[in-house]
């Protein structure tokens, strides 16, 4: 093996031969860079190291541009490799280059769930450098593990790197969570100082799993969130004013920061701005003809409805039953069905009543509301929920679409 191409796990001679002895008794990981020649093949070996971190090094440092890896085990004079990623010929490479480095051993390749793809097998002469007493393999473990000690130490500078990246993640925590997170990296820095380097990794160990919990919660608290943003951005991209248009499109570049944030509370304030200042704008210049105000007797509607699924929501998620509380998201999007597609339609119809494509979207996005409202089992469980919060998606969903109906057709031929 040229001296530029040695891998961090690369093995060959002694050191080969010791992994080998290590592989009769339990798995070893393993990852092969077969180079042009067999001298120039890197085999990297390691006990603790993940196969892939392994097959990583050897893609990097050998000529190869594809590597295999896996774990493998020795049983008498073979040397089987149980591959998570393999290569065609695999067999014949790895056995060509033991053989370079005097380890006389046949190859056997399978995959993960042990069936063999290929093998080289001959008979082979015995090597007593591979069948070592038990005091010389225990002394090579006894040195592995000290090196492995060694290379296990806590490094203070990475854990420094570590605390100032977290510290830019509380900064965008609520208030009581980063006070909380904020006192345990404080604590850790102290540790280090003081030269308590293991409790110190310790501590950063547990914020890094409580800011990960908390990242979780934060993305399943902002799923409710999305179909209104998605609502929102339909209703700006029909607005005719440039300026205003873009405008709204600001705010929601601020919605969609906060979501990519994973910060509901910036989220919902930011979101709940938007859709304000798209209320005032429902209706505000006389249509054709200024009784049509089906859109904003929707939104109207749909808000009522939604103030309530939301407050059932909140109720769920407060629930000790943790079936009960995965109901929650489901009911906030509960109207999900209605939204873009009815918001769409009606804004259509309001700003063009005398065109017909607009008046028969109108009453087919109108017709197909009403016939989910009355098949979606989900309907009337949520209006007849027992926690006790007034619900009445039927009854008020019901009612404005049949009066929008109504006032579609009457108006549309008024209209006209």
């Amino acid at each position: 093996m040229v001296e530029d191409q040695m891998s961090e796990f690369a093995v060959e001679g002694a050191e080969l031969k010791q992994m080998i002895r290590f592989a009769r008794k339990q798995p070893v990981s393993f990852g092969v860079n077969p180079g042009k020649e067999d001298k120039n093949t890197l085999l990297g070996m390691h006990r603790l190291k993940a196969p892939s971190i392994i097959g990583k090094s050897v893609k990097a440092d050998g000529e190869g541009a594809k590597v295999a890896f896996g774990t493998c085990e020795v049983e008498g004079k073979v040397l089987n490799l149980r591959c998570e990623r393999t290569l065609p010929g695999l067999a014949k490479k790895v056995k060509r280059f033991l053989k370079l480095h005097k380890v006389p051993l046949n190859v056997v390749v399978m995959d993960e769930d042990g069936t063999v793809l290929e093998q080289d097998i001959e008979e082979l002469p015995d090597d007593p450098s591979l069948e070592a007493e038990e005091e010389a393999a225990t002394s090579d473990a006894q040195t592995a593990e000290a090196s492995k000690a060694a290379q296990n130490t806590p490094d203070p500078a990475a854990m420094a790197q570590k605390l100032k990246a977290i510290q830019q993640q509380l900064k965008t925590l609520p208030t009581a969570a980063a006070e909380k997170l904020t006192a345990a990296a404080a604590s850790a820095v102290k540790a280090i100082r003081s030269g308590d380097l293991e409790t110190a990794e310790a501590t950063i160990g547990r914020i890094e799993a409580a800011l990960a919990k908390l990242a979780a919660q934060a993305r399943q608290d902002l799923e409710p969130l999305r179909q209104r943003m998605e609502e929102a951005q339909t209703q700006i991209d029909q607005i005719s004013d440039d300026a205003k248009r873009a405008k709204l499109q600001a705010a929601m570049g601020m919605v969609e920061k906060a979501v990519g944030d994973a910060n509901p509370p910036a989220a919902e304030k930011a979101l709940t701005t938007v859709e304000t200042a798209l209320k005032k704008l429902a209706a505000p210049t006389p249509p054709p003809t200024a009784e049509i105000t089906v859109l904003a007797d929707w939104q109207a509607a749909k808000d009522a409805v939604d103030d309530e699924l939301r407050l059932l929501s909140d109720r769920l998620r407060k629930s000790a039953i943790p079936e009960v509380q995965g109901v929650a998201d489901e009911v906030e999007t509960l109207l999900s069905p209605l939204r873009t597609k009815m918001i769409t339609a009606l804004m259509g119809f309001q700003q063009a009543p005398t065109d017909a494509k607009n008046r028969d979207a109108a009453l087919t996005a109108l017709s197909e509301a009403e016939a989910w409202l009355a098949s979606d089992p989900r309907v009337k469980a949520i209006d007849a929920n027992p926690w006790g919060v007034p619900v009445t998606v039927s009854a008020t969903l019901g009612g404005v679409l049949r009066k929008l109906q109504n006032d579609v057709n009457r108006m549309g031929r008024k209209a006209s």
